[in-house]
């Protein structure tokens, strides 16, 4: 009888250590440790981010300093490249990797405000995860093949929670990127959305740097919908 009292009390005092750790955590951090069904998962530290762009908006047909892509008045014909960063989000722009080994993901002629629905993957592997940012820049392309800047975007990734598995996890809702510049008055008139989901895979999953045919320092990307159509005549 001694000994079962005595097996009991260490059991006891085991589950209130763990919860007293659970509940130090920050709750992202113990969100991120439970899968579907809020048992403790096995792969924490092996983390997959999704990001996808969703529609930039540009209806004044203009570049970062509030000049017209085009002087005939024609939309702008906008070049989108991108990166996701899952290990130095809070690094100022633009992050560990030079913008001229960035992917392009979209273009499109005489189109000012496209819907990309553009997927950008990246793992997280062998470390805790905190959070992730995409970084975009949307550049208009003339004729000359000369590039003016639209803008730049930072698309954050803060305290997620991770879901378990990927058949457990769910995309956030639509949200707005962060604007670099504010050509006019200091509104956000050149604004691009996406939404997001994390979730953790098997460390032989995990793939800190993927391969790809895409150019150096290009991230995994898949295509959700088809390139709108070009077209000669203008389209907002």
């Amino acid at each position: 009888m001694r000994d079962t009292l005595v097996f009991l009390l260490i059991a006891a005092l085991g589950t209130c250590r763990a919860q007293y750790e659970d509940d130090r955590r920050p709750p992202y951090e113990a969100e991120a440790g439970r899968g579907r069904h809020g048992h403790r998962s096995q792969h924490p530290e092996y983390v997959r981010v999704e990001v996808e762009l969703l529609k930039m908006s540009n209806e004044g047909a203009i570049d970062h300093k509030n000049a017209y892509c085009d002087l005939n008045g024609n939309a702008c014909d906008p070049v989108v490249l991108a990166s996701l960063d899952t290990e130095h989000s809070f690094k100022e722009w633009p992050g560990p990797s030079d913008p001229a080994f960035w992917s392009e993901v979209f273009r499109v002629d005489n189109t000012n405000s496209p819907t990309l629905n553009k997927l950008l993957t990246k793992d997280s592997c062998g470390r805790p995860f905190r959070s992730a940012v995409a970084r975009v820049i949307a550049e208009d392309l003339d004729h000359w093949d000369a590039r003016t800047l639209i803008n730049h975007w930072q698309c954050p990734v803060t305290k997620a929670l991770v879901a378990g598995s990927r058949d457990a996890a769910q995309w956030s809702g639509p949200l707005p990127c962060i604007s670099r510049y504010r050509p006019v008055e200091g509104k956000d008139v050149i604004t691009l959305t996406f939404r997001y989901k994390a979730y953790q895979i098997a460390p032989g999953e995990c793939q800190s740097n993927p391969t790809s045919t895409l150019r150096p320092g290009a991230v995994t990307m898949t295509t959700r919908t088809t390139r709108p159509p070009t077209s000669s005549r203008k389209t907002v």
